[in-house]
């Protein structure tokens, strides 16, 4: 005949889950019976354990631990809500650190084609070319933090008219060896685009 194990009972389950001891003998002893090997769980208040509640054994056969507490859940909700929150600023401020990377390589890639008559070249051109598309193509991906659209909208404005000038009258300039000409554009407006670019991109964050 078949040997009958009983559960715990009532009152010792009740004793477990108010002091959080999952080691109670009366719980364990049924499941060494059965043949389980008790596990060994960290005790936690209120009879939480790993952050799930301990439930009746049955047979011993099933876990003591089933689910996760409702309390448990919104909490842990809540501290992903607010994670979110809080990295949001953060993101702005790397993509815009990063627009700033890429703005300051451009106007250096152009400040060495006209301050080094040996780097005119079709390879130096190209990287005139390619560092201010680089920033134009990352302003159409960035959006502006909360409050700031009216900074981001003037920075791709801004940033349109300088690349403008600089590919239309400042490189061709200077391909031609109208150094006098070029270095008045560069000195004069385009300066004054390029730091307007760089007050904005601090307001955004970078």
């Amino acid at each position: 005949m078949n040997r009958r194990v009983a559960g715990p009972s009532k009152r010792s389950m009740m004793r477990a889950i108010r002091t959080g001891d999952v080691h109670d003998p009366s719980i364990l002893s049924t499941r060494t019976e059965l043949g389980v090997v008790p596990r060994t769980y960290p005790r936690f208040r209120n009879g939480r354990v790993a952050g799930q509640w301990l439930s009746r054994a049955g047979d011993g056969s099933e876990p003591l631990l089933q689910r996760t507490p409702p309390m448990t859940k919104l909490f842990l909700s809540f501290c992903v809500a607010v994670a979110a929150l809080l990295s949001t600023p953060l993101a702005h401020a790397n993509d815009f650190a990063d627009l700033r990377v890429k703005a300051t390589a451009a106007r250096e890639s152009l400040v060495t084609m006209l301050t080094n008559k040996d780097k005119r070249g079709p390879d130096q051109q190209k990287i005139v070319k390619d560092t201010a598309d680089v920033v134009s193509a990352s302003l159409t991906k960035l959006k502006a933090p909360a409050g700031k659209d009216a900074q981001l909208k003037e920075l791709s404005a801004t940033w349109g008219a300088f690349k403008k000038t600089r590919e239309d009258e400042l490189v061709p300039a200077i391909l031609a060896g109208r150094e006098d000409e070029a270095r008045k554009l560069a000195g004069g407006i385009q300066k004054e685009r390029y730091t307007r670019v760089q007050e904005l991109i601090g307001e955004l964050g970078g």
